[in-house]
């Protein structure tokens, strides 16, 4: 009925019940929505908003964070006026509430330890008024590439990058560490649908592979700072289970309760620094947001 495969199905029922599981499998057959991130370094929602309205493209306030608008019949992206002048950038609003709990400030030094293509790099330095430093990692120099481009085009210039494994890499220590690790992207299907065809998602491997980045990036938290770990994944291994094992396992961090958005609705019991974002519920990504401070 939904053509997903049974093994997802199995996970997502065991994991949220058969009702949770039905409504996300019935949310993978919808569009999924566009949200556009505005470049507050050069204009305003407001501003951004007429501009698109003129340009023919509707655009409406999002309910989940401010600075965002979700956007309608807009036909090439690239193409816009808005995108080359770097007005914005494409960010669903589950990455944005991603970098809101950051709580990202002026001339803080951050780490983005996963990147590419660089959306919620790009977010933090908009939130920190182009002041400041911005360390954005990834494996590939490929990948580092995005970053610096997108950049380039938005006006970001605290944003440099690094090209590595994040697992191993040595960083230097920061107020703010992003952790936004590789993952069986089964929050996102509905953007990605080819990977509800994939053989191997890597269930079994991933957690392993996501804890060891986590446990390196904690390495260069600052004593009082923040460290973010995601996922756009709907996995409680991938998930909850990592989150509540790096707590368990590393005594100089505590858990630090998420600023949930009052209109952000939570579909699951978790513990106040977790957050599971399920499509059908808040018309975002299925996502995941922890949060640990140094203490």
């Amino acid at each position: 009925m939904y053509s997903c495969p049974e093994s997802i199905v199995r996970m997502w029922r065991h994991s949220y019940g058969d009702e949770m599981a039905k409504e996300i499998l019935m949310s993978l057959e919808g569009r999924p929505p566009m949200n556009a991130r505005v470049n507050t370094l050069k204009t305003s929602a407001e501003s951004l908003k007429k501009s698109f309205e003129e340009s023919g493209i509707t655009a409406e306030y999002s309910d989940c964070t401010e600075n965002c608008l979700k956007l309608f019949n807009t036909g090439s992206i690239e193409s816009l006026v808005q995108y080359r002048e770097g007005l914005f950038h494409i960010q669903d609003t589950a990455s944005q509430l991603c970098c809101k709990m950051l709580e990202a400030e002026e001339n803080q030094i951050i780490l983005d330890v996963c990147s590419a293509p660089g959306g919620k790099s790009f977010t933090l330095a908009e939130m920190m008024n182009n002041k400041g430093k911005i360390i954005s990692c990834d494996l590939y120099e490929a990948r580092t590439g995005l970053v610096e481009k997108g950049a380039k085009r938005l006006g970001i210039d605290i944003i440099k990058t690094k090209t590595g494994n994040s697992a191993e890499m040595e960083f230097p220590m920061a107020d703010r560490v992003l952790c936004d690790v590789p993952c069986s992207g089964l929050g996102i299907i509905r953007r990605k649908p080819e990977l509800r065809y994939k053989e191997d998602l890597g269930l079994d491997e991933l957690p392993d592979v996501q804890y060891e980045i986590l446990c390196n990036s904690a390495k260069f938290v600052k004593a009082g700072g923040i460290l973010i770990y995601s996922t756009c994944t709907l996995n409680p291994w991938e998930n909850n289970e990592n989150a509540r094992k790096f707590l368990e396992e590393h005594e100089d961090f505590e858990a630090y309760a998420l600023k949930i958005p009052e209109n952000i609705k939570r579909g699951i019991e978790e513990n106040e620094n977790e957050l599971t974002l399920f499509p059908q519920i808040n018309d975002t990504d299925g996502f995941f947001i922890s949060a640990f401070r140094k203490k």
